[in-house]
């Protein structure tokens, strides 16, 4: 028996903050587009339980998934593998971690806010839980986001819908998981919003009258770039509208089958020695000219950030972290989790070799570990300069994670 129950609340800061996602943003807030947005959805098969949260931020860091995790499974005696815990990835949210822009105030009571509202979620879920079947339609969407290095480059377009109906054929909620960059709004916006993926999600609640749960998928170098018209709040609402409204018109559905809850984790241990990777030697001569060609101050400020992040990186011996990945396999269904951002072509590896109806790559998800970027790619663009993986290590993660599957 399948049963679901969901929690929506808001997570707004009450007061200014510190904004995450660009360099040379060192302005606190001054105010709100929308509300910043927290969902719970508990899936429960049989007994056993899937916990998901999904937070209107930029990123969610080890430490504090830990730290959650431990509170719920105290709390609920919820099996912390069996929680995973993502951001949209906004880059018009509160600072809560250090995790991107470092140097910026990060906010410890926000974080408190955040793990009672949470809380108080799980423990409504458990109560609420109604029986449901599970459909899945899926569709494209096209014209409005893709690769954003390269017109035309692999590009994660699909979108996936799992519908959870009640037995007299309503929906009870929603996940839809698809791929794309939250930046339309700039470094030079200082209100709060989910950016796109906030209008995608208030478009759609306003046909299904319930507010699906969107979990961003392979959107490491996947966004809006080559396709917006601004990058105001009036461009936010008509892309994430056009695309919700993309989303309602997949007419399609199937039933899914739905039956033991199976978890496998990957981890695999990286140690990266940034004094020997040409590629970042390559990186810091392309920001040192850039630097010298700005053409205005806040691209200076901004480009010798990213400079100094990447000469404090280069003066460091080594660097050590673990990759982990948990995949849910529930039938017809697999989710794969990842602790960052992962290019389109590692994604397209992932969903071409998995052999279930329906595949939800779950990115910014139990921790942040930046970039993943493949063979093919590396060295060439942003993400690259960004990532502490060293040459290879992502191919090896991804190839991993598709052993599971057999």
């Amino acid at each position: 028996m399948l049963q679901i129950a969901s929690c929506q609340y808001m997570i707004t800061p009450e007061y200014p903050t510190y904004m995450e996602g660009y360099f040379g943003r060192v302005e606190r807030s001054q105010g709100k587009y929308d509300d910043l947005q927290g969902k719970t959805l508990l899936i429960s098969m049989n007994g056993s339980f899937l916990l998901f949260v999904v937070l209107d931020v930029i990123a969610v860091s080890k430490r504090y998934v830990i730290t959650l995790k431990k509170i719920l499974y105290e709390k609920f005696k919820m099996n912390p593998c069996r929680i995973i815990i993502s951001a949209v990835h906004t880059h018009s949210g509160p600072a809560m971690f250090p995790i991107v822009v470092e140097g910026i105030e990060y906010d410890r009571e926000y974080e408190k806010l955040l793990t009672d509202r949470i809380a108080k979620s799980v423990e409504y879920c458990l109560k609420e839980l109604e029986e449901v079947s599970v459909y899945l339609a899926k569709g494209i969407i096209d014209g409005y986001y893709g690769n954003r290095n390269v017109y035309n480059g692999i590009a994660d377009k699909d979108v996936s819908v799992l519908e959870f109906r009640k037995s007299d054929g309503t929906i009870k909620d929603c996940i839809v998981n698809l791929a794309c960059h939250p930046t339309i709004l700039g470094s030079d916006n200082l209100y709060y919003s989910a950016d796109v993926i906030g209008t995608i999600r208030s478009g759609l609640e306003k046909e299904w009258k319930v507010c699906p749960l969107i979990i961003n998928g392979d959107c490491g170098d996947i966004s809006t770039r080559f396709y917006r018209q601004g990058q105001g709040y009036k461009e936010v609402i008509r892309v994430g509208y056009g695309i919700a409204k993309e989303i309602l018109k997949i007419n399609t559905r199937e039933l899914l089958s739905v039956d033991h809850l199976s978890v496998k984790h990957v981890n695999i241990p990286v140690k990266y020695i940034p004094q020997m990777d040409s590629f970042l030697s390559n990186a810091i001569e392309k920001m040192e000219y850039a630097l010298e060609n700005a053409e205005d101050g806040k691209q200076y400020c901004s480009t010798n950030q990213l400079l100094n992040i990447l000469y404090k990186r280069k003066n460091k011996k080594n660097i050590t972290y673990t990759l982990n990945s948990y995949i849910y396999t529930l039938g017809d269904i697999r989710i794969v989790t990842i602790p960052g951002e992962l290019t389109a072509e590692l994604g397209s590896r992932i969903k071409e070799r998995s052999n279930k109806k329906c595949t939800i790559i779950s990115c910014y998800t139990n921790d942040y570990v930046s970039y993943l970027v493949p063979r093919n790619d590396y060295g060439k663009y942003f993400e690259t300069f960004m990532s502490e993986s060293p040459f290879g290590k992502a191919d090896e993660f991804i190839d991993k994670i598709i052993d599971t599957f057999i």
